[in-house]
């Protein structure tokens, strides 16, 4: 399919939906995620469509900010996966929580345990926590970002080094054996390294649809990771490389 044909087909879609986001496209018409990502850039360079966190959608259209689209994603697959992951934290545990809609959902489910420290750089996530158990929030400042409901940038990284938290949980943009976890925004990776290296174990939430995907941003290596809360058995090289990580399929 040549480019031409490629983004006719990306805005009859978006025209359709109203919005998509760029891993489902790729999925859609078999190409890679950096394929897209040239055609969405010359479809807005046109003014055909405008560019969100993750995705894209008609110019102008009145829908719900770009965390609360990806709210809307794949819901079931997260709150199971958000389930599981709430499991593994105990009462009294120290836990940094990396804004994200699949964290966000584990939040929503951290209902039993009591007094827990959070540190968080998401508003959604200290909603649910604040006030809850006897638990104590602690936001991080810094700039105010729409498309994660967050907090990042240099303020926010010097306050989660503050803190050595038990656990550090996190929902990267993709995983692969090559290069480990890994995101496409800059400020949210810099913040997800800061979080992980203050931590004693690092608890990755993410679905199989991120698998042996690539994104341009290093957040840290595999052996880095205690767990991995996935909806699948990871395959093939990726596995291999999930050797001395705990697994958990929800």
């Amino acid at each position: 399919m040549d480019a031409i044909t490629r983004q006719a087909e990306i805005l009859k879609t978006i025209e359709l939906k109203g919005n998509c986001t760029i891993l489902d496209l790729a999925q859609q018409l078999g190409v890679s995620d950096e394929t897209i990502r040239r055609d969405v850039k010359q479809l807005h360079a046109q003014g055909h469509v405008q560019k969100v966190h993750g995705g894209v959608r008609l110019p102008g259209a009145l829908i719900e900010s770009p965390f609360r689209q990806r709210m809307h994603h794949r819901v079931g697959a997260k709150q199971k996966l958000a389930e599981k992951a709430a499991q593994l934290i105990s009462d009294g545990t120290t836990i940094t929580i990396e804004s994200g809609t699949t964290t966000f959902w584990m939040a929503r489910y951290l209902t039993q345990q009591k007094q827990l420290t959070v540190i968080t750089n998401g508003f959604e996530i200290t909603r649910e926590l604040c006030g809850r158990n006897n638990n104590r929030v602690f936001l991080a400042g810094g700039e105010a970002s729409d498309s994660g409901m967050s907090t990042l940038g240099y303020s926010a990284i010097e306050f989660v080094q503050k803190f050595s938290p038990d656990i550090c949980v996190i929902s990267g943009s993709v995983i692969n054996a090559e290069d480990g976890l890994c995101d496409f925004q800059l400020e949210e990776a810099e913040f997800a390294r800061a979080a992980i290296k203050r931590a004693k174990k690092v608890i990755a939430v993410m679905d199989s649809s991120k698998f042996d995907r690539r994104a341009p941003l290093h957040v840290c290596d595999i052996d880095r990771i205690g767990i991995l809360v996935t909806d699948a058995e990871p395959t093939g090289r990726l596995a291999e490389s999930l050797n001395n990580v705990q697994v958990i399929v929800a």
